[in-house]
């Protein structure tokens, strides 16, 4: 398997980040500055950010992008998609409940998927107004909790592609049935 470069990841996230609002990209490389400069620094007030129009439009976008099924409500993104005036709408009246603190979460959709096995697994579906709150918050907080990260965690980040296994290094030790162990 060929693994991109960290010249590509690089590019990759800037791609990413290009697509956001130049006031929310900003916003969010100053968080990010902020947290690798000052490791114990704890962010406050940081309610009112994902509160911010441009932050719901940047949300509604990647979870408009992302597709999905509707939640308990039964709106779909189609419905809210269906004209400029329903996205505004939408993301206005979500914004006002945001600032009046009145947003709270509904339930999420119980749905079962058959997997290879022919066994059952559940998977939660939230209500696409759930998603965009939910993306907004990632918005706002992915920067802190990047600089966190060190260059060799991988895991579910954006742009982060994990290596081949260590195991199959030549330079790795035995592993505990090899040792016998």
């Amino acid at each position: 398997m060929n693994h991109p470069t960290t010249e590509y990841v690089e590019e990759e996230l800037t791609i990413r980040e290009a697509l956001l609002p130049p006031q929310l990209r900003a916003l969010r490389q100053k968080l990010s500055q902020k947290a690798k400069q000052q490791k114990r620094f704890r962010f406050y007030s940081l309610y009112a950010h994902v509160c911010r129009a441009d932050t719901l439009q940047a949300a509604w976008k990647a979870v408009r992008a992302n597709d999905g099924a509707p939640g308990v409500d039964g709106v779909s993104i189609e419905q809210i998609a269906a004209s400029p005036e329903s996205e505004a709408a939408f993301l206005d009246e979500l914004q006002r409940s945001l600032m009046e603190r009145t947003y709270r979460t509904q339930a999420v959709r119980r749905v079962y998927i058959l997997k290879p096995n022919g066994k059952l697994r559940p998977l939660g579906i939230p209500t696409v107004r759930d998603r965009v709150v939910q993306a907004a918050v990632l918005l706002i907080l992915e920067p802190i909790f990047e600089a966190d990260f060190e260059d060799c965690s991988y895991g579910f980040r954006p742009g982060q592609f994990r290596p081949p296994s260590l195991a199959n290094h030549p330079s790795a030790p035995a592993s505990r049935l090899q040792r016998g162990l």
